[in-house]
């Protein structure tokens, strides 16, 4: 049983743990990068609030050599969500410092092996310079997604790029949103026409942005995926739940039991039961683990089966929504004043200068979910409100969309109903 950690991995009560690995040059001053220290230390302040209600555990590696990295690997294996890298790299290797104040490498070909042996790992922010060909390797056979570069990036605009990235993560997005939203923040304080200006000086005549978000087309889904959990809808549980159900089965079991009891029996005919049922053989496993009578590949195989039945059991949950929002206009027929009512309370005013001190920060996604979530209340245009929220996960926002948002929140009445 003693290679057992190294074929599977449980989730603990412990949260995930974001590796910031930073090494500059030591021998070239012309290419220290200078602004390398403040990038970590104001992501390290951006999640610090996460951290402390323990949401995340935050691993930093200054100076970072190959050992250091390794090391952090091996301890924290089955744990590891986010690695971010920040230095000096080439479409080849990461440039590493090492015991003996010199450089060293991280050769591209073996280092994208390890990362990819990770369980647990979902993203990978390579923040240094024409990083593009570590993602097209490692997004080719696994779910994880990667942040990568096209060419040579300015110091300045890299720190101020994570940072943004960082801040968005901790603040609930999903990797894609944080992604974006740091895109449109960057384009807003540079500008969005002339992309020259966000590489390093006479490094590159491209027009385009320099980072890209790099996932596999079979792992559409890892785009929703968030560090941080929050409530959500059936579609929005599904989504989070198949992340979870990555670090541990058990867990996205145990989730999937509480959602399902939550809802009504006419909802989920027999979608309870056949949880149940995954779950039971799940702790049979565990327990022929724990006795010893069952081999390490045996073990891999009945969990990997348990694995692909809880991946369509969620597949089936995703058609939940449809049949909840019948319930509940048929509950709203019923009782069509019981809205009337609590909208006497209800101060539109208020509600808009929010939307809008919001607006001023960009946080268009907790702009419509505050808008949903005070639907009843409300009057506007359901098809623009959904053709903003798509243009938002496109990544088509920027200084004209957010005068469309502003719009739209000055179009926003009372409802009569």
């Amino acid at each position: 049983m003693e290679n057992l950690s190294q074929k599977l991995y449980f989730l603990t009560e412990e949260p995930p743990v974001i590796v910031l690995a930073f090494a500059n040059d030591q021998v070239d001053n012309m290419r220290y990068l200078r602004e390398l220290n403040q990038e970590l230390r104001e992501i390290q302040r951006t999640l610090r609030p996460i951290k402390q209600k323990n949401l995340c555990q935050i691993e930093v590696l200054v100076g970072a050599t190959l050992n250091d990295i390794l090391h952090v690997f091996e301890d924290y294996q089955n744990r590891i969500a986010i690695f971010h890298y920040g230095g000096h790299a080439d479409g080849f290797q990461l440039l590493l410092e090492s015991e003996k104040d010199k450089n060293e490498v991280a050769h591209g070909e073996g280092f994208t092996e390890i990362l990819q042996k990770l369980p647990a790992l979902e993203l990978v922010f390579l923040n240094g310079c024409s990083t593009h060909q570590y993602a097209q390797k490692l997004t080719k056979t696994s779910a994880i997604s990667v942040i990568a570069t096209e060419n040579a990036i300015d110091d300045q605009v890299a720190c101020e790029f994570a940072v943004q990235f960082y801040r968005n993560l901790a603040s609930e997005k999903t990797y894609f949103q944080a992604y974006r939203q740091a895109e449109n923040v960057l384009k807003t304080r540079k500008g969005g026409s002339n992309f020259r200006a966000l590489y390093r000086k006479n490094k590159s005549t491209q027009e385009k942005f320099p980072w890209n978000f790099a996932y596999a087309d079979e792992f559409y889904f890892i785009k929703h995926w968030t560090l941080i959990g929050n409530g959500m809808n059936n579609k929005a549980f599904t989504k989070a739940t198949r992340q979870l159900l990555r670090r541990s089965p058990e867990k996205a079991l145990t989730k999937i039991l509480n959602f399902l009891e939550d809802q009504e029996e006419d909802f989920v005919p027999d979608l309870y039961d056949k949880a149940l049922e995954q779950d039971q053989k799940w702790q049979e496993v565990s327990d022929e683990i724990m006795s010893g009578t069952i081999s390490v590949e045996n073990a891999s195989l009945k969990k990997s089966k348990i694995v692909r039945a809880i991946t369509q059991l969620l597949r089936q949950i995703e058609k939940l929504p449809e049949l909840e929002i019948s319930k509940n206009e048929e509950q709203k027929k019923q009782a069509p004043n019981s809205a009337t009512s609590s909208e006497q309370n209800f101060d539109l005013v208020q509600f808009k200068a929010e939307l809008n001190d919001l607006l001023d920060h960009l946080e268009f996604a907790q702009i419509f979910d505050k808008i949903e979530q005070n639907q009843v209340h409300l009057k506007y245009n359901k098809p623009t409100f959904t053709t903003l929220q798509f243009d938002l996960i496109d990544g088509q926002s920027g200084r004209s969309f957010t005068e469309r948002v502003r719009g739209f929140i000055r179009m926003l009445t009372l409802s009569s109903n």
